[in-house]
């Protein structure tokens, strides 16, 4: 499986102009296509968190991380000090986990999605209260299934926030798994939010070559700046615009879909545009 594109071809030397056939191409696929993930947004407490951890293997300009394919492979990039995720599925888990080096997490070209941000320690407690914190507390914030607990009570995930135990990927001692919960925090090198199984909450600097994942803030929709547009002789067959874009000031950033927007009249009713990608 993967990203699928298909082509057709329009015969305008062979049809008179008001036959609209189309002739088939055939389809050929690339597999391991990188796409940038779409972060589901959820709420709590009045501030818009991702549902889901940050799955991608690439920074905002497009440059790729370095992917290691083991622990130890992990370790060895980390002692270089350089950005990289090991992407597993972890025992007891049913989807990939992308664990992330913190040089991957500070790199300067940018880990999380433009809109977003990496939660700081402040973020995390405006979720979970001042404490302390005790299993009545803490249960509502994690995930139902996961957790090795020793003590009264279960996770009932309340709140919907489902956090899961995760873990950290370690080279060395492999994966700290089930009883705690890592997550990168925005606070400087190494800063991580811990949730353990007693259960209690800790803010504190891990060893930067873990393996941690990240979860994403919403840090309130971009400014957008478009510069220098230029456009080309527009002809019934063809339409060129260019032009210089930013959001929140860079030019660093994933475009997922280009378009024209068009129409047939002249002068154009807005109630009519139509587009195509």
């Amino acid at each position: 499986g993967g990203y699928c594109i298909s082509f057709s071809l329009r015969g305008y030397e062979q049809y008179p102009p008001s036959d609209y056939s189309f002739v088939g191409m055939p389809v050929r696929c690339i597999k391991n296509v990188s796409y940038p993930q779409r972060l589901v947004p959820m709420e709590i407490n009045g501030v818009t968190w991702s549902q889901n951890i940050l799955k991608t293997k690439h920074f905002r300009n497009g440059d790729p991380i370095n992917i290691a394919s083991s622990l130890t492979e992990f370790q060895a990039l980390g002692d270089s000090q350089l950005p990289a995720v090991y992407i597993t599925i972890p025992p007891g888990f049913i989807e990939d986990v992308y664990y992330y080096d913190d040089y991957a997490v500070r790199d300067s070209r940018g880990l999380v999605p433009v809109g977003w941000k990496l939660p700081s320690k402040n973020d995390y407690l405006n979720v979970y209260g001042p404490g302390p914190y005790t299993s009545t507390s803490m249960f509502k914030f994690m995930s139902e299934e996961g957790w090795l607990i020793t003590g009264d009570g279960e996770p009932n995930d309340e709140t919907g926030f489902s956090l899961q135990p995760f873990g950290a990927a370690d080279g060395p001692r492999g994966f700290l798994r089930h009883r705690y919960s890592y997550l990168w925090t925005s606070d400087g090198e190494g800063s991580a939010s811990i949730v353990g199984y007693q259960p209690y909450v800790n803010f504190s600097t891990v060893n930067r070559k873990w393996g941690l994942p990240v979860r994403c803030l919403y840090a309130g929709a971009p400014v957008v700046d478009i510069g220098q547009v230029e456009m080309e002789p527009i002809n019934c067959m063809s339409a060129m615009v260019s032009c210089n874009l930013e959001i929140n000031g860079s030019s660093s950033f994933d475009v997922v879909q280009r378009g024209i927007c068009y129409s047939t009249q002249n002068p154009t009713p807005i109630s009519i545009l139509e587009s195509c990608n």
